[in-house]
C-alpha cells in the first residue's frame, strides 16, 4: 500500500513538472508508468481484499466498483494516447468520459449503496426498541433500475464520441437522468425506511446486492 502512494505522488509530481512546460512529453509518459504501476498494485491489493474476505458474493455494488477499476486503466491508457500524440478523433473526449463518469462516479454510486444503508442504520431514531438492518433499509428496484441505466449511459456516451453524434450523447444523457432519478428514489427509501423501522419491508441480507 505504501509502495502504491509513493508512485501515485511521484506521478502526480511529474504529471505537474510537464504541466509547467519540463520536458512535457517525456515526464507525461513517465508520470503515466508511474500511476499505471501504482493502480496495479492498488488492485491487486484490492483482489487480496475481496479474495479473502467473508463474503464472496457483493452483488451490483461491488460489479459497479470493478467497472470503475477497468474504467481507471482505461483512461491511462486513453492520456497515454494523448501523451504520445495519437491522432485519434474524440480521444480526449474519451480520456475525460474513462476517468470522471467512467471511474469517478460510478466508484462514487458504487459505495454509496453500501455505505448508505449501513450509515443510515447506525443512526436510526432514538427510542426505537431494535434498529433497523441495513438490509431492512435497502430497496433492491431502484438499485437494479440505476445499476443498468448508468452502465447503458457510460456506453452510449462512449459510442457518441466515437461516432461524433449529438443525438447518442442526448439519449447517453436522458438514460442517466433517469438512473440519477432510481438512485434518488433509492435515497429517499432508506431515510422513509430508517424513520419508520416498525414497518421497514424484511430483506433477506443474501439478497442485498
Amino acid at each position: 500500500a505504501l509502495a502504491s502512494c509513493a508512485l501515485a505522488a511521484i506521478a502526480l509530481l511529474l504529471a505537474g513538472a510537464a504541466a509547467f512546460g519540463i520536458a512535457p512529453q517525456g515526464l507525461r509518459v513517465a508520470a503515466l508508468v508511474a500511476g499505471g504501476a501504482a493502480v496495479a498494485l492498488h488492485l491487486r491489493l484490492m483482489a487480496i481484499a475481496l479474495g479473502t474476505g467473508m463474503r464472496r458474493e457483493l452483488g451490483r455494488s461491488f460489479t459497479l466498483v470493478r467497472v470503475a477499476w477497468a474504467l481507471l486503466v482505461a483512461s491511462l491508457l486513453a492520456a497515454l494516447g494523448i501523451a504520445l500524440d495519437m491522432r485519434v478523433d474524440g480521444l480526449p473526449a474519451l480520456f475525460g468520459v474513462a476517468l470522471i463518469a467512467g471511474w469517478l462516479l460510478t466508484m462514487l454510486l458504487g459505495l454509496l449503496q453500501r455505505i448508505l444503508p449501513f450509515l443510515a442504520s447506525m443512526h436510526a431514531i432514538p427510542g426505537a426498541r431494535r434498529p433497523p438492518t441495513p438490509s431492512t433499509l435497502t430497496a433492491q428496484r431502484p438499485l437494479a433500475i440505476h445499476f443498468w441505466c448508468h452502465l447503458a449511459a457510460l456506453a452510449l456516451l462512449a459510442f457518441a464520441v466515437v461516432a461524433d453524434s449529438p443525438q447518442l450523447a442526448r439519449a447517453a444523457a436522458a438514460i442517466g437522468a433517469f438512473g440519477a432519478l432510481a438512485f434518488g428514489a433509492f435515497f429517499v427509501i432508506v431515510m422513509w425506511r430508517r424513520s419508520h423501522p416498525a414497518i421497514a419491508a424484511p430483506v433477506s441480507i443474501a439478497t442485498v446486492a
